[in-house]
C-alpha cells in the first residue's frame, strides 16, 4: 500500500505544468497531394480550437503538416513526431502530455496492429491521444474511488471502439484503392491513357457520363509538337538500320535533344529541392525509348494483364516501324482477327548475327526465295571447317532445298562484280548541281536546328545571371543554405550550357562544309567499290547496297551481271536518259557475258 501511494506521488510530481497547463502537439495528414486546397487548414483549425477548449497549449515548434501515402510513409511521420519527443526529453525542456490529430482514420489506415503499435510508443513517452471526432476518450482508473493506483488498473473506455474505427480506415483504404486502381485497369484495357504521358506526348481528359448519370473523366494522348520530332526521328533512324546507336544518339543530339527537365520535390511535396532533366540523349536511353510500345499506341503493362491493347489514340510511330526499330528485340504482330500478340527475341527464320566473316550474306539474296544468305563453316570428319554461305528458307511454307556456295568463290564472284562499276563522269557537273541541291535543302533543317540551339543557349545563360545575382544577394544577407542550394544550381546550369554550347557549334554551316560534302561525295561516286567492298558494318554495308542498286542483288544477278541498278540522285528528266537505256548513272565496263559455267550454283543437301 505505501508502495503504490509513493508511486502515486512521484507521477504527480512529474506532470509538466507551466501556471497549471499540459503542453500538446499536433498533426494534420492528407494522404494526396490534390488534397492541399484546404484540407490541412481545416483540420488544423478544429484541432487548435480542441486544444483551446481544453485548455491546453500547443508547442510553437510542435505541429505538423504531413502528406501521406503509405504504411511506410505513416511510420517515417511518426518517427519524426517520436524523435522530436525524445529530444524534448532528452534536453530537459517542457514535457508534452498530449497528441492531437483530426480523427483515427487521419491518423493511421494501417489497421489495428499499426495503430495499437503507434500509440503505445506515444503512451512510452508519456503522452495521451486525442482527436476532434472524439472517438479517443481519456484512460480511467477503476481504483480512483479508493485513491489508489496500479499499472493494471487503468485501461481505455473507448479502447475497443478505437481498434474497430482503425479497422475501418483500414477497410476504407482498400476499399477507394479497389475502386481506383479497378477503373484504372478497366481504362487501360479499353485503350485509354492512366499513366503520366511518355515524353513525346501529352495527356488529354475526356468527359463523360456514368451509367449512375456522373460526370467522370478518361484520358487519351496528344502528340507533343515540340518534343515528338525527337522520338519520331529515333525510330526512323533505327528502322532505317543504316547507322549504328552511337551515330543515332549523336545525330539526335546534334538536332538539340535534352531530356525534359522536371522539378524534384520533398518528400512531403512541399519544397522544392532540385531538378532533374536537362541532358543529351545516351545509347542506353535510346535502347529504352525504341522498346516501349507506347509509342506504336499500344498499352502493353500489368493493368492489361501484359497483353496488347490497341490504345484508342494514335502512337507517334506506325506498328511496322516500331518493329523494324526494334529488330526482333521486340515485335508486336497484328492478327487477322484485328487484335495483337507481343512477341520477345523474335526473329522468324532469318538470323541478323553480325559476323564479320561473311561479309556480303545480308546483302546477296537467295536466287529461289530472295531472302538474305546465312554463312557458317561445316566440320568435316577429319576436323576441318569448310565456310560457305548457303540459303534454305520456306516458300509458301515448304523449306526449299539447301543453296551452298564456298565462302571464297562467293566473295570473289560478289567483288569481282563490284569492281566493274564505275561512275559515268559526263554526268559529273549535273550531278554537282543536285548536290548543292541536296545540300542547300539539308543545311536549310540544320539552320533551324541551330537556332533552336542558340535559343537554348541563351536561356541558359539567363538563368545562370539570375543564380549569380540571386547569390550575391544571399550572401549579403548570410543565408548559407541558400548560397550552397544556388551554387548547386549554378554547377547545374553550367553542365548544361557547355553541352548546349558544343551542340550549337557542331549545327553552324559554312561554304567549306559545302565543299567537303561535295568533295566526299564525288569520291564516293568515283570509288564505289570502296564503300561496297569495306563498309565499316553491317548497317553501312546494307545502306550502301541499297543505295547502288534499286532491289538487293539475287546471287544468280551478281553471275549473270543483271542487277537492278539505282539513279543515286535523279535529274531533271530532259537531262537524262530514260531510264533502263544504255546509259546509266553507274554501269559495268567491260561486261561480257559471263561463261555458262561460272552460272550455275551448287545445290548441296541438307
Amino acid at each position: 500500500m505505501r508502495s503504490s501511494s509513493k508511486k502515486q506521488r512521484n507521477m504527480k510530481k512529474d506532470i509538466p505544468t507551466n501556471n497549471n497547463r499540459e503542453l500538446a502537439i499536433g498533426e494534420t495528414r492528407v494522404s494526396n497531394i490534390r488534397q492541399l486546397d484546404g484540407t490541412h487548414p481545416v483540420q488544423e483549425k478544429d484541432i487548435r480550437k480542441l486544444a483551446t477548449d481544453d485548455g491546453v497549449d500547443i508547442a510553437e515548434d510542435g505541429f505538423w503538416n504531413n502528406t501521406i501515402s503509405g504504411d511506410s510513409d505513416e511510420r517515417m511521420a511518426m518517427d519524426v513526431v517520436l524523435n522530436y519527443l525524445d529530444e524534448r526529453i532528452k534536453s530537459g525542456k517542457r514535457r508534452v502530455t498530449l497528441y492531437y490529430c483530426y480523427n483515427i482514420e487521419r491518423f493511421t489506415r494501417g489497421g489495428h496492429a499499426m495503430y495499437d503499435l503507434m500509440k503505445s510508443e506515444l503512451k512510452k513517452r508519456g503522452v495521451r491521444m486525442r482527436d476532434v471526432a472524439g472517438i479517443i476518450q481519456p484512460d480511467k482508473n477503476t481504483m480512483e474511488n479508493l485513491g489508489l493506483e496500479y499499472k493494471w488498473s487503468h485501461y481505455s473506455p473507448s479502447g475497443t471502439q478505437e481498434l474497430l474505427e482503425a479497422d475501418r480506415a483500414k477497410d476504407n483504404k482498400r476499399d477507394m484503392l479497389t475502386r481506383m486502381v479497378g477503373q484504372e485497369a478497366i481504362n487501360a484495357r479499353e485503350g485509354y491513357a492512366v499513366h503520366p504521358a511518355p515524353d513525346g506526348m501529352i495527356n488529354k481528359r475526356d468527359h463523360y457520363y456514368g451509367d449512375s448519370g456522373k460526370r467522370k473523366r478518361r484520358s487519351t494522348r496528344l502528340r507533343d509538337p515540340k518534343r515528338a520530332p525527337f522520338y519520331e526521328k529515333m525510330f526512323e533512324l533505327r528502322a532505317k538500320g543504316q547507322m549504328t546507336d552511337e551515330e543515332i544518339v549523336e545525330e539526335i543530339n546534334k538536332d538539340g535533344y535534352l531530356s525534359k527537365i522536371r522539378t524534384r520535390w520533398s518528400k512531403d511535396h512541399k519544397t522544392e529541392i532540385g531538378y532533374t532533366g536537362g541532358i543529351p540523349l545516351t545509347v542506353k536511353q535510346l535502347q529504352a525509348v525504341i522498346q516501349r510500345p507506347i509509342y506504336a499506341g499500344v498499352n502493353y503493362e500489368v493493368f492489361t494483364l501484359w497483353k496488347p491493347i490497341r490504345t484508342l489514340y494514335a502512337g507517334l510511330v506506325e506498328i511496322e516501324r516500331w518493329n523494324k526499330a526494334n529488330r526482333g528485340r521486340w515485335f508486336i504482330e497484328e492478327l487477322p482477327d484485328g487484335l495483337l500478340q507481343m512477341h520477345q527475341n523474335y526473329n522468324p527464320e532469318i538470323r541478323t548475327r553480325d559476323n564479320e566473316e561473311y561479309p556480303f550474306k545480308d546483302v546477296i539474296l537467295c536466287t529461289l526465295c530472295h531472302k538474305p544468305f546465312r554463312g557458317s563453316a561445316s566440320r568435316s570428319k577429319n576436323g576441318n571447317h569448310y565456310p560457305a554461305y548457303h540459303a534454305d528458307h520456306k516458300i509458301d511454307g515448304v523449306r526449299h532445298k539447301r543453296i551452298g556456295v564456298n565462302k571464297h568463290v562467293f566473295e570473289k564472284q560478289v567483288e569481282d562484280f563490284v569492281n566493274d562499276l564505275e561512275f559515268q563522269p559526263e554526268l559529273l557537273k549535273s550531278f554537282q548541281l543536285v548536290l548543292m541541291d541536296t545540300f542547300n535543302q539539308k543545311q536549310a533543317g540544320t539552320i533551324e536546328a541551330a537556332t533552336g540551339a542558340e535559343k537554348r543557349v541563351i536561356e541558359l545563360q539567363e538563368q545562370k545571371q539570375a543564380a549569380t545575382k540571386a547569390y550575391i544577394a544571399a550572401n549579403a544577407t548570410g543565408d548559407e543554405d541558400l548560397m550552397s542550394d544556388i551554387k548547386a544550381e549554378r554547377t547545374r546550369l553550367d553542365q548544361l550550357l557547355k553541352v548546349a554550347q558544343g551542340h550549337r557549334d557542331e549545327l553552324e554551316v559554312n561554304e567549306r562544309d559545302l565543299d567537303e560534302f561535295i568533295w566526299r561525295v564525288n569520291w564516293v561516286m568515283e570509288h564505289p567499290q570502296e564503300f561496297l567492298l569495306r563498309a565499316g558494318n553491317k548497317q553501312q554495308r546494307r545502306a550502301y547496297f541499297s543505295l547502288m542498286f534499286d532491289e538487293l542483288p539475287t546471287y544468280q544477278d551478281v553471275l549473270d551481271g543483271t542487277p537492278k541498278l539505282s539513279w543515286i540522285f535523279r535529274l531533271d528528266s530532259e537531262k537524262l536518259p530514260e531510264k533502263g537505256s544504255e546509259k546509266s548513272l553507274v554501269r559495268r565496263a567491260g561486261f561480257e557475258p559471263a561463261k555458262a559455267e561460272a552460272n550455275r550454283f551448287t545445290v548441296c543437301p541438307r
